[in-house]
């Protein structure tokens, strides 16, 4: 789809594209398309069921461990961990004998790749390995084809993941009777603690199957079987838990702090991945735009809101109306009126009412609060600075010489040599409300 083709303004900016906002689910278009045979495996050899995928740091290759051409790798001696360039050619392979059952990933900063071997046989699984990235095993967490609960025991371990100080994250468990637990290692492997048992309560869980943390470091568990996500603090204390992202069988959040989440069971009849009204597929938040979006944004109202505040808190919010006046009707109005649907490639619909901000609170409930009472005010997505800043350093050349803007030579340089880091950034990110209710 082609970026909007016009540009005009009435006091505020107003342009098109095309957003799909607060629909039912499974109701949003989906804006991608499936590239059949991108990654080419080698001649003769035939992709196996595959729930392990991660990119490398240099942000374009992409590490994925298969399950040797079929659902076990168990008597096989093809190697399942593969490495595929940008191109989707194959860099190179490991891990030939290793594995029963490959089943969740994580590579690393420094590029190490981690896989956690998901059942036991022959002397084999329940493992997590950490590789470096020519295949080197430099850690190995668990005992070799023994299911068991002890602090260095997994039964069917689901996910790893590892914390910017090295702190090792295990999803120890996979429904039946296997665990249903969090553990948490240092970055030698020794034990730290572990939290959770089988339930449905808060920290409790039925088949944690996948990791991620966001800007803040919190940590995300899909907790699949339980139908939704709990987030928790890196000590394992439950924060919250979110159900509005169906079946969740895995999950990324990318540097914009936004979470998508894959659901590769849901289904509406009775019996195992019972879960009415939701299809399986891809699903992310609505309301936090990102520029990757505008295309797909018909026709909108903009406004900037500027920096007096850190962030728009539900007291600010409350206490400013002027922060709305982009939301009268005269100003609706006459945005209608420039964006009349006028051609068969322009068929109009419903502006989209975009307010561009600070940040919000990151703290519960004031997040919560200033998101429901930016809805309630008729606001239909927000665009914070910092996404918007981190989307200029991404287009940013690295080898153009800017000479025409100071700003912009100044923005390559911080590019070029990563100057620009989270504390830097969290002058533009959300800033916590007054008292910290939850992380």
């Amino acid at each position: 789809m082609p970026i909007p083709r016009r540009l005009r303004t009435y006091g505020l900016a107003c342009f098109t594209g095309m957003l799909l906002m607060h629909a039912q689910p499974n109701s949003q278009p989906n804006p991608y398309q499936t590239v059949e045979g991108w990654l080419k495996l080698p001649e003769g050899r035939s992709w196996g069921s595959s729930s392990a995928i991660d990119i490398a740091p240099d942000g374009k290759s992409v590490w994925v461990a298969e399950r040797c051409g079929a659902n076990t790798c168990n008597g096989s001696n093809v190697d399942p961990v593969l490495h595929f360039d940008a191109n989707g050619k194959l860099i190179r392979s490991f891990g030939a004998g290793m594995f029963v059952f490959p089943h969740g990933m994580y590579v690393d900063k420094q590029g190490n790749v981690w896989v956690t071997d998901g059942q036991g046989k022959d002397g084999k699984g329940h493992q997590v390995f950490k590789f470096s990235p020519e295949g080197k095993v430099l850690l190995t967490l668990g005992k070799a084809g023994v299911g068991g609960s002890g602090n260095d025991e997994f039964n069917m371990p689901s996910d790893v993941i590892v914390a910017p100080n090295g702190d090792i994250f295990v999803a120890d468990g996979h429904g039946g009777r296997s665990n249903a637990r969090m553990l948490k290692f240092d970055k030698t492997g020794k034990f730290i603690k572990t939290w959770g048992k089988l339930g449905t309560g808060p920290g409790e869980f039925d088949q944690p199957h996948s990791l991620a943390f966001d800007s803040k470091g919190r940590l995300f568990v899909a907790d699949r079987t339980n139908n939704r996500i709990q987030i928790f603090d890196q000590e394992g204390k439950f924060l919250e838990e979110w159900k509005q992202f169906s079946r969740p069988s895995g999950l990324f959040i990318d540097k914009h702090d936004v979470l998508y989440v894959a659901d590769s069971e849901s289904k509406d009849g009775d019996g195992y991945g019972h879960n009415p009204g939701w299809q399986r597929g891809s699903r992310k938040p609505d309301f936090f735009l990102f520029s990757n979006e505008l295309p797909f944004v018909h026709k909108a109202v903009v406004a900037v809101k500027g920096w007096h505040t850190a962030a728009f808190t539900p007291n600010m919010l409350k206490s400013s109306p002027e922060i709305f006046s982009f939301l009268q009707q005269s100003v609706l109005k006459e945005a209608e009126r420039l964006f009349p649907a006028d051609s068969a490639d322009d068929p109009g619909g419903a502006l989209t009412k975009i307010l561009v901000l600070p940040s919000l609170p990151t703290a519960e409930p004031f997040r919560t609060q200033s998101v429901e009472l930016l809805k309630a005010r008729g606001v239909d997505a927000i665009i914070s600075f910092r996404a918007m800043l981190l989307d200029i350093l991404d287009k940013i050349e690295t080898n153009q010489n800017y000479t025409k803007s100071d700003t912009m030579q100044v923005m390559r340089l911080i590019k070029n040599y990563d100057l620009l880091k989270d504390t830097q950034l969290d002058l533009l990110s959300e800033r916590v409300a007054p008292r910290r209710a939850k992380a």
